[in-house]
Order: structure tokens, then sequence, then C-alpha cells
């Protein structure tokens, strides 16, 4: 699916309402320091030391405020309404305006780091360009913080998303395959057809019992606060343990968490006293620990819970999403976790008859739309049968609907939908990045204005056009590195406090803390910045070199 690339009138909007208040800000700070300045002191020329200076009240201030966030984020023990409020109100805004203050020094550092290497790389004197980045520091400062609003947004939003992005995807203890039966399902007697079926690894195939129960007590607070995994119920899926959990190449290879051990687990799975596996999400969430018990209510008889021991906790990436689109939250469209349980153990405490649900791996360049007809030949088999409904009562199967979940399929509908998304969400900070271009350019006539006779004494003396065009490009490249510098800095800044902040709340409360960087796509958006802040300041540039050296002395 093709992403909309259009403008709406609400990106426009607002892009506008950002530059107007991004020109604001920028203008303030000039503003005031020239209501400061006294009329004789204002006719005398600026000498050069103090044109390079920056503000160490500045750097001062911005360093106190950069732990503000991080202190929000990382301090434990505080409550989750209170830290989203405090990152929200207090740590977010600290943090933006630490590098809108840090974006002077940036600027300078990337001056004094880079201003010979480039010198020679564009063929120029380096006096020449030291001269040009030294004749209008605070204005190029300005620059490098307007185009920093719409780039760093757009790394933000691109280090966001591949962070979030993680825990949706399944992870590898997902089997190839995974087909619901509804509404009646198949009997055990018709197992072994499925298992000969052409493209099914026949051992690796298994059935799966799953029902959606309510927890008896509250364990995730999901009276006071609903949301991902603040829920009153959870998904149990029985499987055979031996078969499914145990062994070399079990069907569902689980990673367990590092004080959980596997083999006292999978034993305490195959007594079949109740025993279950939890992610660790849902342990974090209730507050459970391996040995720990807690109770469930069966559909089919409300007043006799069923208390399910805490064998093991496992990691379970993707299973939110799994569970969403697979057809397993039988009674409610939300549920705090999928557990897992030993599959006698759940046919006989759900009262569960029939196979609804299949797990199964495919053969290598298996054919699945001939493997989902045969199924429905299976299927179709059992119409005129009666099954049961758990909490309800028993029907007569009149029709069979196969669902089927490829796990490759499912990591690119992930992909695909984050893709769509994310292009949505970049508009706004690429429009911000092309407006606030135009002050790479008004920065360059600026320069140009403020050196107006010293560059006309250069032409006459051998400058050449070509060589004044190149000068001024030099001052574009290295204010757009400091803005790509000062945007990176503040994206991985962001990402790393957004990742510890969504282990914090309840509504990213299953995935747990997760951080990625993607490079290929950040390196994209500098080269765009580059461009840009080239492309702006090349008609400037040009019209420079072209005027003759005595209009410019004039």
């Amino acid at each position: 699916k093709v992403a909309d690339a259009r403008i709406g009138f609400w990106t426009i909007s607002l892009t506008a309402v950002c530059a107007l208040l991004g020109s604001l800000l920028a203008a303030a700070y000039p503003t005031w320091r020239a209501t400061r300045i006294r009329p004789l002191d204002a006719m005398a020329p600026l000498s050069m030391t103090e044109r390079r200076q920056i503000p160490r009240a500045a750097v001062l201030t911005a360093l106190p405020l950069l732990l503000v966030n991080p202190l929000v984020v990382f301090l434990p023990g505080l409550p989750e309404i209170i830290r989203i409020r405090l990152y929200a109100f207090l740590g977010c805004p600290a943090m933006a305006l630490a590098f809108v203050l840090l974006a002077p020094a940036v600027y300078s550092g990337c001056r004094q780091l880079l201003q010979g290497f480039l010198a020679r790389c564009l063929g120029l004197e380096p006096n020449f360009l030291r001269s040009q980045l030294d004749a209008n520091l605070w204005r190029a400062s300005g620059t490098v913080i307007a185009l920093s609003i719409g780039l760093g947004l757009y790394m933000t939003v691109l280090i966001w998303s591949a962070s979030m992005l993680i825990p949706f995807i399944p992870g590898a203890w997902m089997p190839d395959m995974f087909v619901s039966i509804m509404p009646g399902g198949i009997s055990a007697e018709s197992l072994p057809d499925v298992c000969r079926i052409d493209g099914i690894k026949s051992s690796a195939c298994l059935p799966v019992a799953v029902e959606q129960v309510r927890l008896a007590a509250d364990l995730t607070g999901s009276a006071h606060r609903q949301s991902v995994t603040r829920q009153d119920n959870v998904v149990i899926l029985g499987i055979d343990t031996e078969a499914g959990l145990a062994g070399a190449t079990p069907l569902l290879p689980f990673a367990f968490q590092p004080r959980s051990d596997r083999e006292r687990a999978l034993a305490e799975l195959s007594r079949q006293r109740n025993a279950c596996l939890i992610p660790a999400h849902f342990a974090v969430a209730a507050n459970l620990k391996t040995g720990d018990s807690f109770a469930v209510i069966p559909p089919d008889s409300p007043e006799r819970p069923v208390t399910l021991l805490v064998a093991g906790i496992i990691d379970l990436k993707g299973w939110h999403w799994f569970s969403k689109i697979s057809g397993i939250r039988r009674n409610t469209s939300r549920t705090a976790a999928m557990i897992f349980a030993d599959y006698d153990t759940i046919r006989s405490n759900f009262a569960l008859d029939r196979i609804h649900y299949l797990w199964f791996n495919l053969e290598p360049r298996a054919d699945r739309t001939a493997i989902v007809a045969s199924l429905q030949d299976i299927v179709n088999r059992h119409v005129g049968e009666r099954y049961h409904i758990p909490g309800r009562s028993d029907a007569i199967i009149r029709q069979q609907h196969l669902q089927t979940t490829v796990t490759a399929e499912l990591h690119q509908s992930i992909h695909n939908r984050t893709d769509t998304i994310v292009a949505g969400m970049l508009k706004m900070p690429f429009l911000i990045l092309l407006v606030t271009s135009l002050a790479v350019a008004n920065t360059a006539v600026a320069s140009l204005r403020a050196r107006r006779r010293e560059i006309g004494l250069m032409r006459a003396v051998g400058l050449s056009g070509a060589g004044l065009f190149r000068l001024i490009l030099g001052e574009a490249i290295i204010i757009a590195i400091a803005a790509a510098a000062v945007s990176l800095a503040f994206a991985l800044f962001a990402g790393v406090c957004s990742a510890q902040m969504s282990t914090h709340l309840s509504f990213f409360g299953g995935m747990g803390w997760n951080f990625a960087v993607p490079w290929l796509e950040l390196v994209r958006g500098l080269v765009i910045t580059l461009l840009v802040c080239l492309v702006a300041a090349a008609p400037v540039a040009a019209i420079a070199a072209w005027r003759p050296p005595l209009a410019l002395i004039e």
C-alpha cells in the first residue's frame, strides 16, 4: 500500500504556526541585545573577538536542564500519573530548551573543528572562510536552531517509530502458521489428516486449546484505568508440553527470563498441576513471580475459579498484534496477556472438547493456498456436528470458516502499517525543514551585507567569482552540519528518554525497554538537510559572485 503523500490544510496551518513561533523565538534574543546597545557603542565596529564569543551562561544553564528529563523517566517509585505529567510539562520542555541553548556552542564547535578541512576541500584560503564564519555568528546560530526544529523532529519520529516497532514484531518463538477453525472446530480424529497435508511439517503440527478467561482478582489494576495490558482477562493457550515446549527443537522455542528455570518450569507443566508460563510484562503488571498463584474464572463454571501456578516467566515479543488478528480473543476485544499451559490441563479445566486452533511449521516452498484448501476440505466434513460454546450452550455447525495467520505475512503487514503511519507523521517536520531552509539564504545575505566592503576588496585583489561562490556555500555547509549535530543529539537523547518512559506507562507495559536507531533513514535526513541548505544558499552565492568588485566596494 502506497502512503498518502498529500499535505492537508491542518499540516500547512500547523507548519505556519510553528514557523511563526520559531521566527519570534529566534528574533527575541537579538532584539533584546539590540535594545541594550548604547547609541555611541553602535557606531563602533565590533571586534572579531567579540563576534566569536558564546555566552558561558547559556551552556551552564543548559547542562542542568538536560538532567531534568532523565531524572523524571529513570527515577524509580514515582506514581504513573505524576511521572506522565512531569515528563510532559517539565521534562520535555526542559530538554528542548537545553538544546536550544546549546545550539550556538555546537555551531561554534563545528566551525572550529571543520573550517580548516572544509577550506581545503573547497580550495579556499582558510582565513577567508574563517572571517566569513565569524562575521555573523549569532545569525548563523539562530539558523541552526531554526533548522533543528524540523530536522530534530524528523529524526525523533524515525527513532521513536523504530523503537516502538520492536515489541510488535513476532519473535523467533512464533511458528510459521496459526489456523483458527470457527465456529465448531474439528474432532481429534481429524488431526492425523491435517498432519498429512502437503506443505505442513507433520512433526511440528499441534492442536492448541484456547480460552479467554477473566482474572478472579484485579491483578493489573484495570478497574482504575484500562489500557493495552491493564485488562481484567487473559488468553490461555494449551499446547502439548513435550512436543510444543520441551526437547531440542520445540514448536514454541521460548526464551525464559534469567530468574526462571526452564527445566523446572517444563517439569511443572508436565505434572499437570495447573502450572502455566506467563510473559514478563504480565508478571510485572500483576506483580507475580515464579511460584506464585492466581485464579481465573472459567466461562462454564464462574462459581468455581481455577487456580494457576506460575511455573516460569518468558519473553513474548509480538504477542499483542498476533492475538489481535488471529482470533484467539474469543470473548472480549482486548486482553492483558497470552499465557501458556499444558494442552490436557486447559481442555479439562475449560471444557474444550474440540480442536478450534492449530499451530504448525511449513515445509520449504510450501503452497499456502493449497494448504488452506486442504484444511477447508477437512473442516467441512464436520458440518452438521454438535459443538459446545463455553459459557453458553451447545450448537450445530452450519458452516465452517478458516482464519489463517502466517508469521511472514504478519511481519510484512506490521511493517507496511508502520511505514504508512510514519510517512504521515514525517510530513510536518519535513515541511518545517523546507520552510526554515529560507533562513539559510537569509543568513548568507546578512553575511554578505556585513562584509560587503571586505569581500569587495578581496575580489579586487584576486578572489574570483567562483571562489566567492564556494565561500558562501562553505558557510551553508557548516550551518547544515551544526544543525545535523544538534538534531541527532536531540533525537538520540529524546529516544532514550521515551524508551525508558514507555516502560512506566501501562499503555506500553507489554513492550519493555526498546531503543533502536535506524541509521540509514537518519543519514537520509542528514543528506536532505545538506542539500536543502546548499540549494537555499546557492542563489545568493551566485548573485554575489556575478556582481563586479566595484559594486561591492561602493
